[in-house]
């Protein structure tokens, strides 16, 4: 044991005091612990970045404990009473561990924290501040102590290099050093700091749109698809969910139902959990699931039912199975997902598909959970109308390169290959009878070899699949037409089980089959038809992000815009939405550090959920219960953001209210599904760019992604639904201006500007700087570069006559010390907290009657108390002077 005992002045030493009433101290400043003195994390281990570290040093745990669990325990001398904000500076979510001051009642920091950022000191090493609670202090000296959360045996890695104590709710620390506090005043271009910490859900909040979240969830009966809408049992009217994924985060039951108000509060009507299975862990050799898992579980799925919040549930990416399973190419399977505790076991990815055994394995765990009782609801999940949506996997169909590039080859999974050659051949035999008429069939497309008893005939990889044929030989069309038809019965006839499977044990609601796509175009449209066995069609789509992937880093960027091209990026997904089925978009971002991002979220839910009649939207993805300091965790996918959540109440109330009309159909694509198995793509659509990328359209039969803009773009399998040509005032090629069939949402894209104009909620969103902007509620003269500027009537009036406005006013945002290139593809540095936002400048005049008031909001939505002076005239000018981006107008 390492024991420091410091008397008199140097008490004080243990602490450092600012002149804010801040504290600051070091990790490795122990009073006394019983940490080992070295460990492979130590500071010595990366001598030429110990400058990441605040002082140098820190303490760290890597050991397994062989008697009392690991502590330390710090003197801490603090300037004034009061409350203050806590934080700790440690390694990512390592090191769950429970904490006081004094005899203060011990509390728990568990492994799913909000990172607020993210320094990489080596390889799977980084160091992270994490914000722990407010706690009461008075003045004068305490002890603060920590203990990890391991007892005798247990492996802990844990690593601490600072904490930070501050009464300053406009301060958040961000990298090694002392955050300073604000100085002085913003001036009316300057960027502005923003702080967030647990919102109080004060009752003035303007912002909370809790009301329009009825609760419980279910009230209603059960969601069902009804002629290609979503509708409760016991309502007649559609209904539509703006949400995002809100994966479960193993934390108190008060942070839980903290959550479900946050998330209520934002407008948020359903969340997706990704993957299940990843929280409650396979099946135990009885075949029970872990009860101290489902437990917890059950509770978080009772409080967000109590909050009006539906849930839905991606049950598997992927299923993993084990050995004494018994399935008999188990030793051909992948390794397991890096979230699989059991690592003995195997992924199923991309075979399930094809494979009846591994489908009866993931079908054995669904239905273990699904019939499952939950105490807290006193219904089995398959009762409960609160599951509203079920998807039967993420991410996985046969058509997409894994594992079809594989199977093709034959090298890493010869048995698998195999047997689906076998399987194919019997198919093909069934369909020809005999060589001769699968000769006529293929006539110039028959390779040396083909023939009705070849068990080993060549099969297809995805990225031979292409728009115009087999990549090889394009004489092949037919031949290939018939492998795609092949894999079509074998997909969709696994979907139509799986889903007569859930019907079969209770559940009524509605259902998905995956929110993927082929790996080749020619194979897209089957694969779509395949997802037509469900309820609702599924799709992700990302856009932004750089160098880092998942996550952000110095480097390269996507700086793209979608406003440059209308129906392009994420909302290019739309060209998926089927005739007679619902539509919804399970995952989709633009990732920081893309400077444009805040433009997506109000083209998802004015175009998408509005204009095209999405039925659900997930926005990818909240981690918490509040928004995040800086880019949180220098994470790609953050729900938790100005640009994302902070536009999600605004959003939520055109959506819910219905302010955006959704107009008959602008482009009805009909395939006939002979046409799917010809070996070509009959629509005209690829997307050979990679990853999530924007479709390209090509050839003479593609619909231009522009009609996204004008109306609903749909496809027929069955060619009851036909759409009529665009009147030709909606696309202006001239003047480069897309207006939708309803007159409500015009696209400018040749000034990357969009400008909605419905009766109630009126927006500009884009480039705006070049001119007045006149909306048919209001005008504005704008001075930013770029912004998002929503006005919303919370009366639900017309605008022009409400009462009582909100105003969301975005621009770009940036971390403190973050530089971009000049040409805007690099990131140069990523700075740390605190998050920068760019003022909105603009003078703002409202139709009709003057304001009585224009009152400045914190970013919880609640009055400052500051106001913003109107002229004689009813116009006002915001600015950065005020340091927000909410208004609230009362005439």
């Amino acid at each position: 044991m390492r024991r420091y005992l410091i008397v008199g002045a140097l008490l004080l030493c243990a602490s450092f005091l600012f002149a804010d009433d801040s504290v600051w101290w070091e990790g490795e400043d122990v009073l006394e612990t019983n940490f080992p003195a070295s460990t492979w994390f130590s500071e010595t281990t990366f001598r030429d970045k110990v400058h990441l570290l605040s002082g140098g040093k820190w303490l760290t745990n890597a050991d397994k404990r062989t008697g009392p669990a690991a502590y330390a325990r710090y003197s801490v001398n603090v300037p004034a009473g009061g409350r203050y904000r806590f934080w700790c500076r440690k390694f990512w979510k390592h090191g769950p561990f429970t904490w006081r001051f004094d005899d203060q009642p011990w509390r728990t920091c568990t492994k799913d924290v909000l990172l607020t950022d993210s320094v990489e000191i080596r390889q799977h090493l980084c160091v992270n501040w994490v914000y722990l609670g407010r706690v009461a202090l008075a003045r004068g000296a305490h002890v603060f102590e920590l203990r990890l959360l391991a007892g005798p045996g247990e492996q802990l890695t844990a690593c601490f290099d600072a904490f930070y104590l501050t009464g300053n709710d406009a301060v958040v620390p961000g990298g090694a050093q002392r955050p300073l506090p604000p100085e002085g005043k913003p001036g009316p271009a300057d960027w502005f700091p923003v702080a967030f910490y647990e919102d109080e859900f004060e009752k003035d909040s303007v912002i909370d749109m809790s009301a329009l979240v009825e609760a419980p969830a279910g009230k209603y009966g059960f969601l069902k698809m009804k002629n290609g809408e979503l509708r409760f049992e016991k309502s007649a009217a559609p209904v539509r969910f703006w949400g995002c994924g809100a994966d479960f985060s193993d934390v108190g039951r008060d942070e839980m139902s903290r959550r479900a108000r946050y998330l209520r509060k934002h407008g948020v009507r359903m969340v997706r959990q990704h993957p299940l299975q990843s929280v409650l862990g396979l099946l135990r050799p009885d075949g029970t699931l872990d009860p101290k898992a489902l437990d917890k579980w059950d509770w978080w799925f009772a409080e967000l039912k109590k909050n009006g919040i539906y849930m839905t549930w991606s049950l598997f990416y992927p299923h993993h199975v084990r050995r004494d399973e018994g399935y008999d190419l188990f030793d051909e399977l992948p390794e397991p997902a890096w979230w699989m505790n059991d690592r003995s076991a195997r992924s199923t990815s991309g075979l399930v598909n094809i494979e009846p055994a591994l489908q009866d394995s993931e079908w054995r765990w669904a239905k273990a959970v699904l019939t499952h009782r939950n105490p807290y609801t006193g219904r089995r999940y398959v009762d409960d109308p609160a599951l509203a949506v079920l998807e039967v996997h993420n991410e996985d169909c046969i058509f997409w390169h894994w594992p079809l590039n594989d199977l093709a080859e034959g090298k890493k999974m010869p048995r698998h290959s195999a047997r689906l050659k076998r399987r194919w051949a019997d198919w093909l035999k069934n369909e020809y009878g005999g060589d001769d008429a699968l000769r006529r069939a293929w006539g110039a497309g028959m390779r040396t070899g083909d023939s009705l008893a070849n068990p080993d005939m060549k099969i297809y990889a995805a990225w031979e699949m292409e728009a115009d044929g087999p990549r090889l030989n394009k004489a092949e069309k037919q031949r290939m037409g018939d492998f795609v038809r092949f894999l079509t019965v074998l997909q969709r006839g696994y979907y139509e089980k799986r889903i007569g499977d859930l019907r079969s044990a209770g559940y009524k609601a509605v259902t998905i089959t995956t929110a993927w796509r082929a790996g080749g175009p020619a194979a897209d449209p089957a694969n779509l038809y395949c997802d037509t066995a469900a309820d609702m069609v599924s799709r992700h789509n990302y856009s932004g992000g750089g160098d880092g992937g998942h996550n952000i880093r110095q480097g390269k960027l996507d700086n793209f815009s979608h406003l440059g091209r209308p129906g392009s990026g994420i909302l290019s997904s739309g060209m998926y939405q089927v005739d007679g089925r619902a539509f919804c978009m399970t995952e989709w971002t633009q990732k920081p550090p893309n400077q444009w991002k805040l433009e997506i979220a109000p083209l998802v839910a004015f175009y998408g959920m509005g204009l095209q009649g999405w039925d659900a939207s997930f926005h990818f993805l909240n981690s918490g219960s509040m928004i995040g300091n800086g880019w949180p965790a220098l994470s790609s996918y953050c729900t938790d953001t100005p640009h994302y959540i902070g536009q999600f109440p605004a959003l939520a109330f055109a959506v819910y209210n219905g302010h955006i009309a959704t107009p008959p159909p602008a482009a009805v694509r009909t395939v006939p599904l002979r046409r799917l198995f010809a070996g070509i793509d009959p629509l005209g659509q690829d997307f050979t760019g990679g990853g999530h990328d924007d479709k390209v359209l090509r050839g003479d039969q593609a619909t231009p992604q522009e009609y996204l803009a004008i109306g609903p773009v749909l496809v027929s399998f069955d060619g009851r639904s036909a759409g009529t040509a665009p009147p030709a005032r909606c696309w202006d090629r001239e003047r480069r201006v897309v207006v939708s069939t309803t007159g409500e949402l015009e696209w400018h894209y040749g000034r990357q500007l969009v400008l909605v104009k419905s009766p109630r909620t009126q927006a500009v969103i884009g480039k705006a700087s070049d001119g007045p902007v006149d909306l048919p509620a209001v005008t504005l003269d704008i001075d930013t570069p770029f912004v998002s500027v929503i006005f919303t009537p919370l009366d639900n009036r017309e605008l022009r006559s409400s009462r009582h406005v909100l105003i969301t006013a975005l621009a770009r945002d940036r971390q403190t010390g973050t530089e971009y290139g000049a040409d805007g593809t690099q990131l140069l540095k990523v700075g740390h907290p605190p998050l920068l936002l760019e003022p909105v400048r603009a003078t703002v005049r409202l139709k009709g009657s003057p304001p009585r008031s224009v009152n400045v909001l914190d970013v919880y939505g609640v009055p400052t108390g500051a106001t913003v002076p109107v002229d004689a005239a009813g116009s006002f000018r915001v600015d950065g002077t005020f340091a927000s981006y909410y208004y609230e107008v009362k005439r």
